[in-house]
């Protein structure tokens, strides 16, 4: 169609056209990418993880409740540091939980590695 033939009152057109053009043109001189998306989760996150972490944002949410209302006077410090004591538990399980399983997943990776030989 071109840019000559369209009428300059109406830019949405002239636009379209203009990115018409240009992405036929990158494409002629670039090409075309495909693009792969993740598709699956990590097959270290099992439902146990999902289940403790779970937790411990709830747990989080109660401390950080409690925290605001040490905050305004209406709760004992020792309430809210109970309620925060009780989070970081759970947050270093987690993290443990995590650390375990990935080093458990890359291990498995690395012996089924090991297992194939040399090509």
């Amino acid at each position: 169609m071109g840019l000559k033939n369209l009428s300059r009152d109406n830019v949405n057109d002239v636009n379209k056209e203009m990115a018409k053009m240009l992405y036929a043109t990158a494409e002629q001189i670039i090409g075309k990418v495909k693009c792969r998306r993740f598709t699956g989760k990590a097959k270290w996150f099992t439902r146990e993880i999902k289940e403790e972490r779970m937790k411990r944002k709830i747990l989080n949410k109660k401390q950080r409740q409690m925290r605001k209302l040490f905050e305004r006077h209406r709760i004992a410090e020792v309430e809210w540091q109970g309620a925060w004591d009780e989070y970081k538990v759970q947050q270093k399980k987690v993290k443990r939980m995590i650390y375990e399983a990935r080093v458990k997943d890359e291990r498995q990776k690395v012996e089924n590695i090991r297992n194939k030989g040399p090509d």
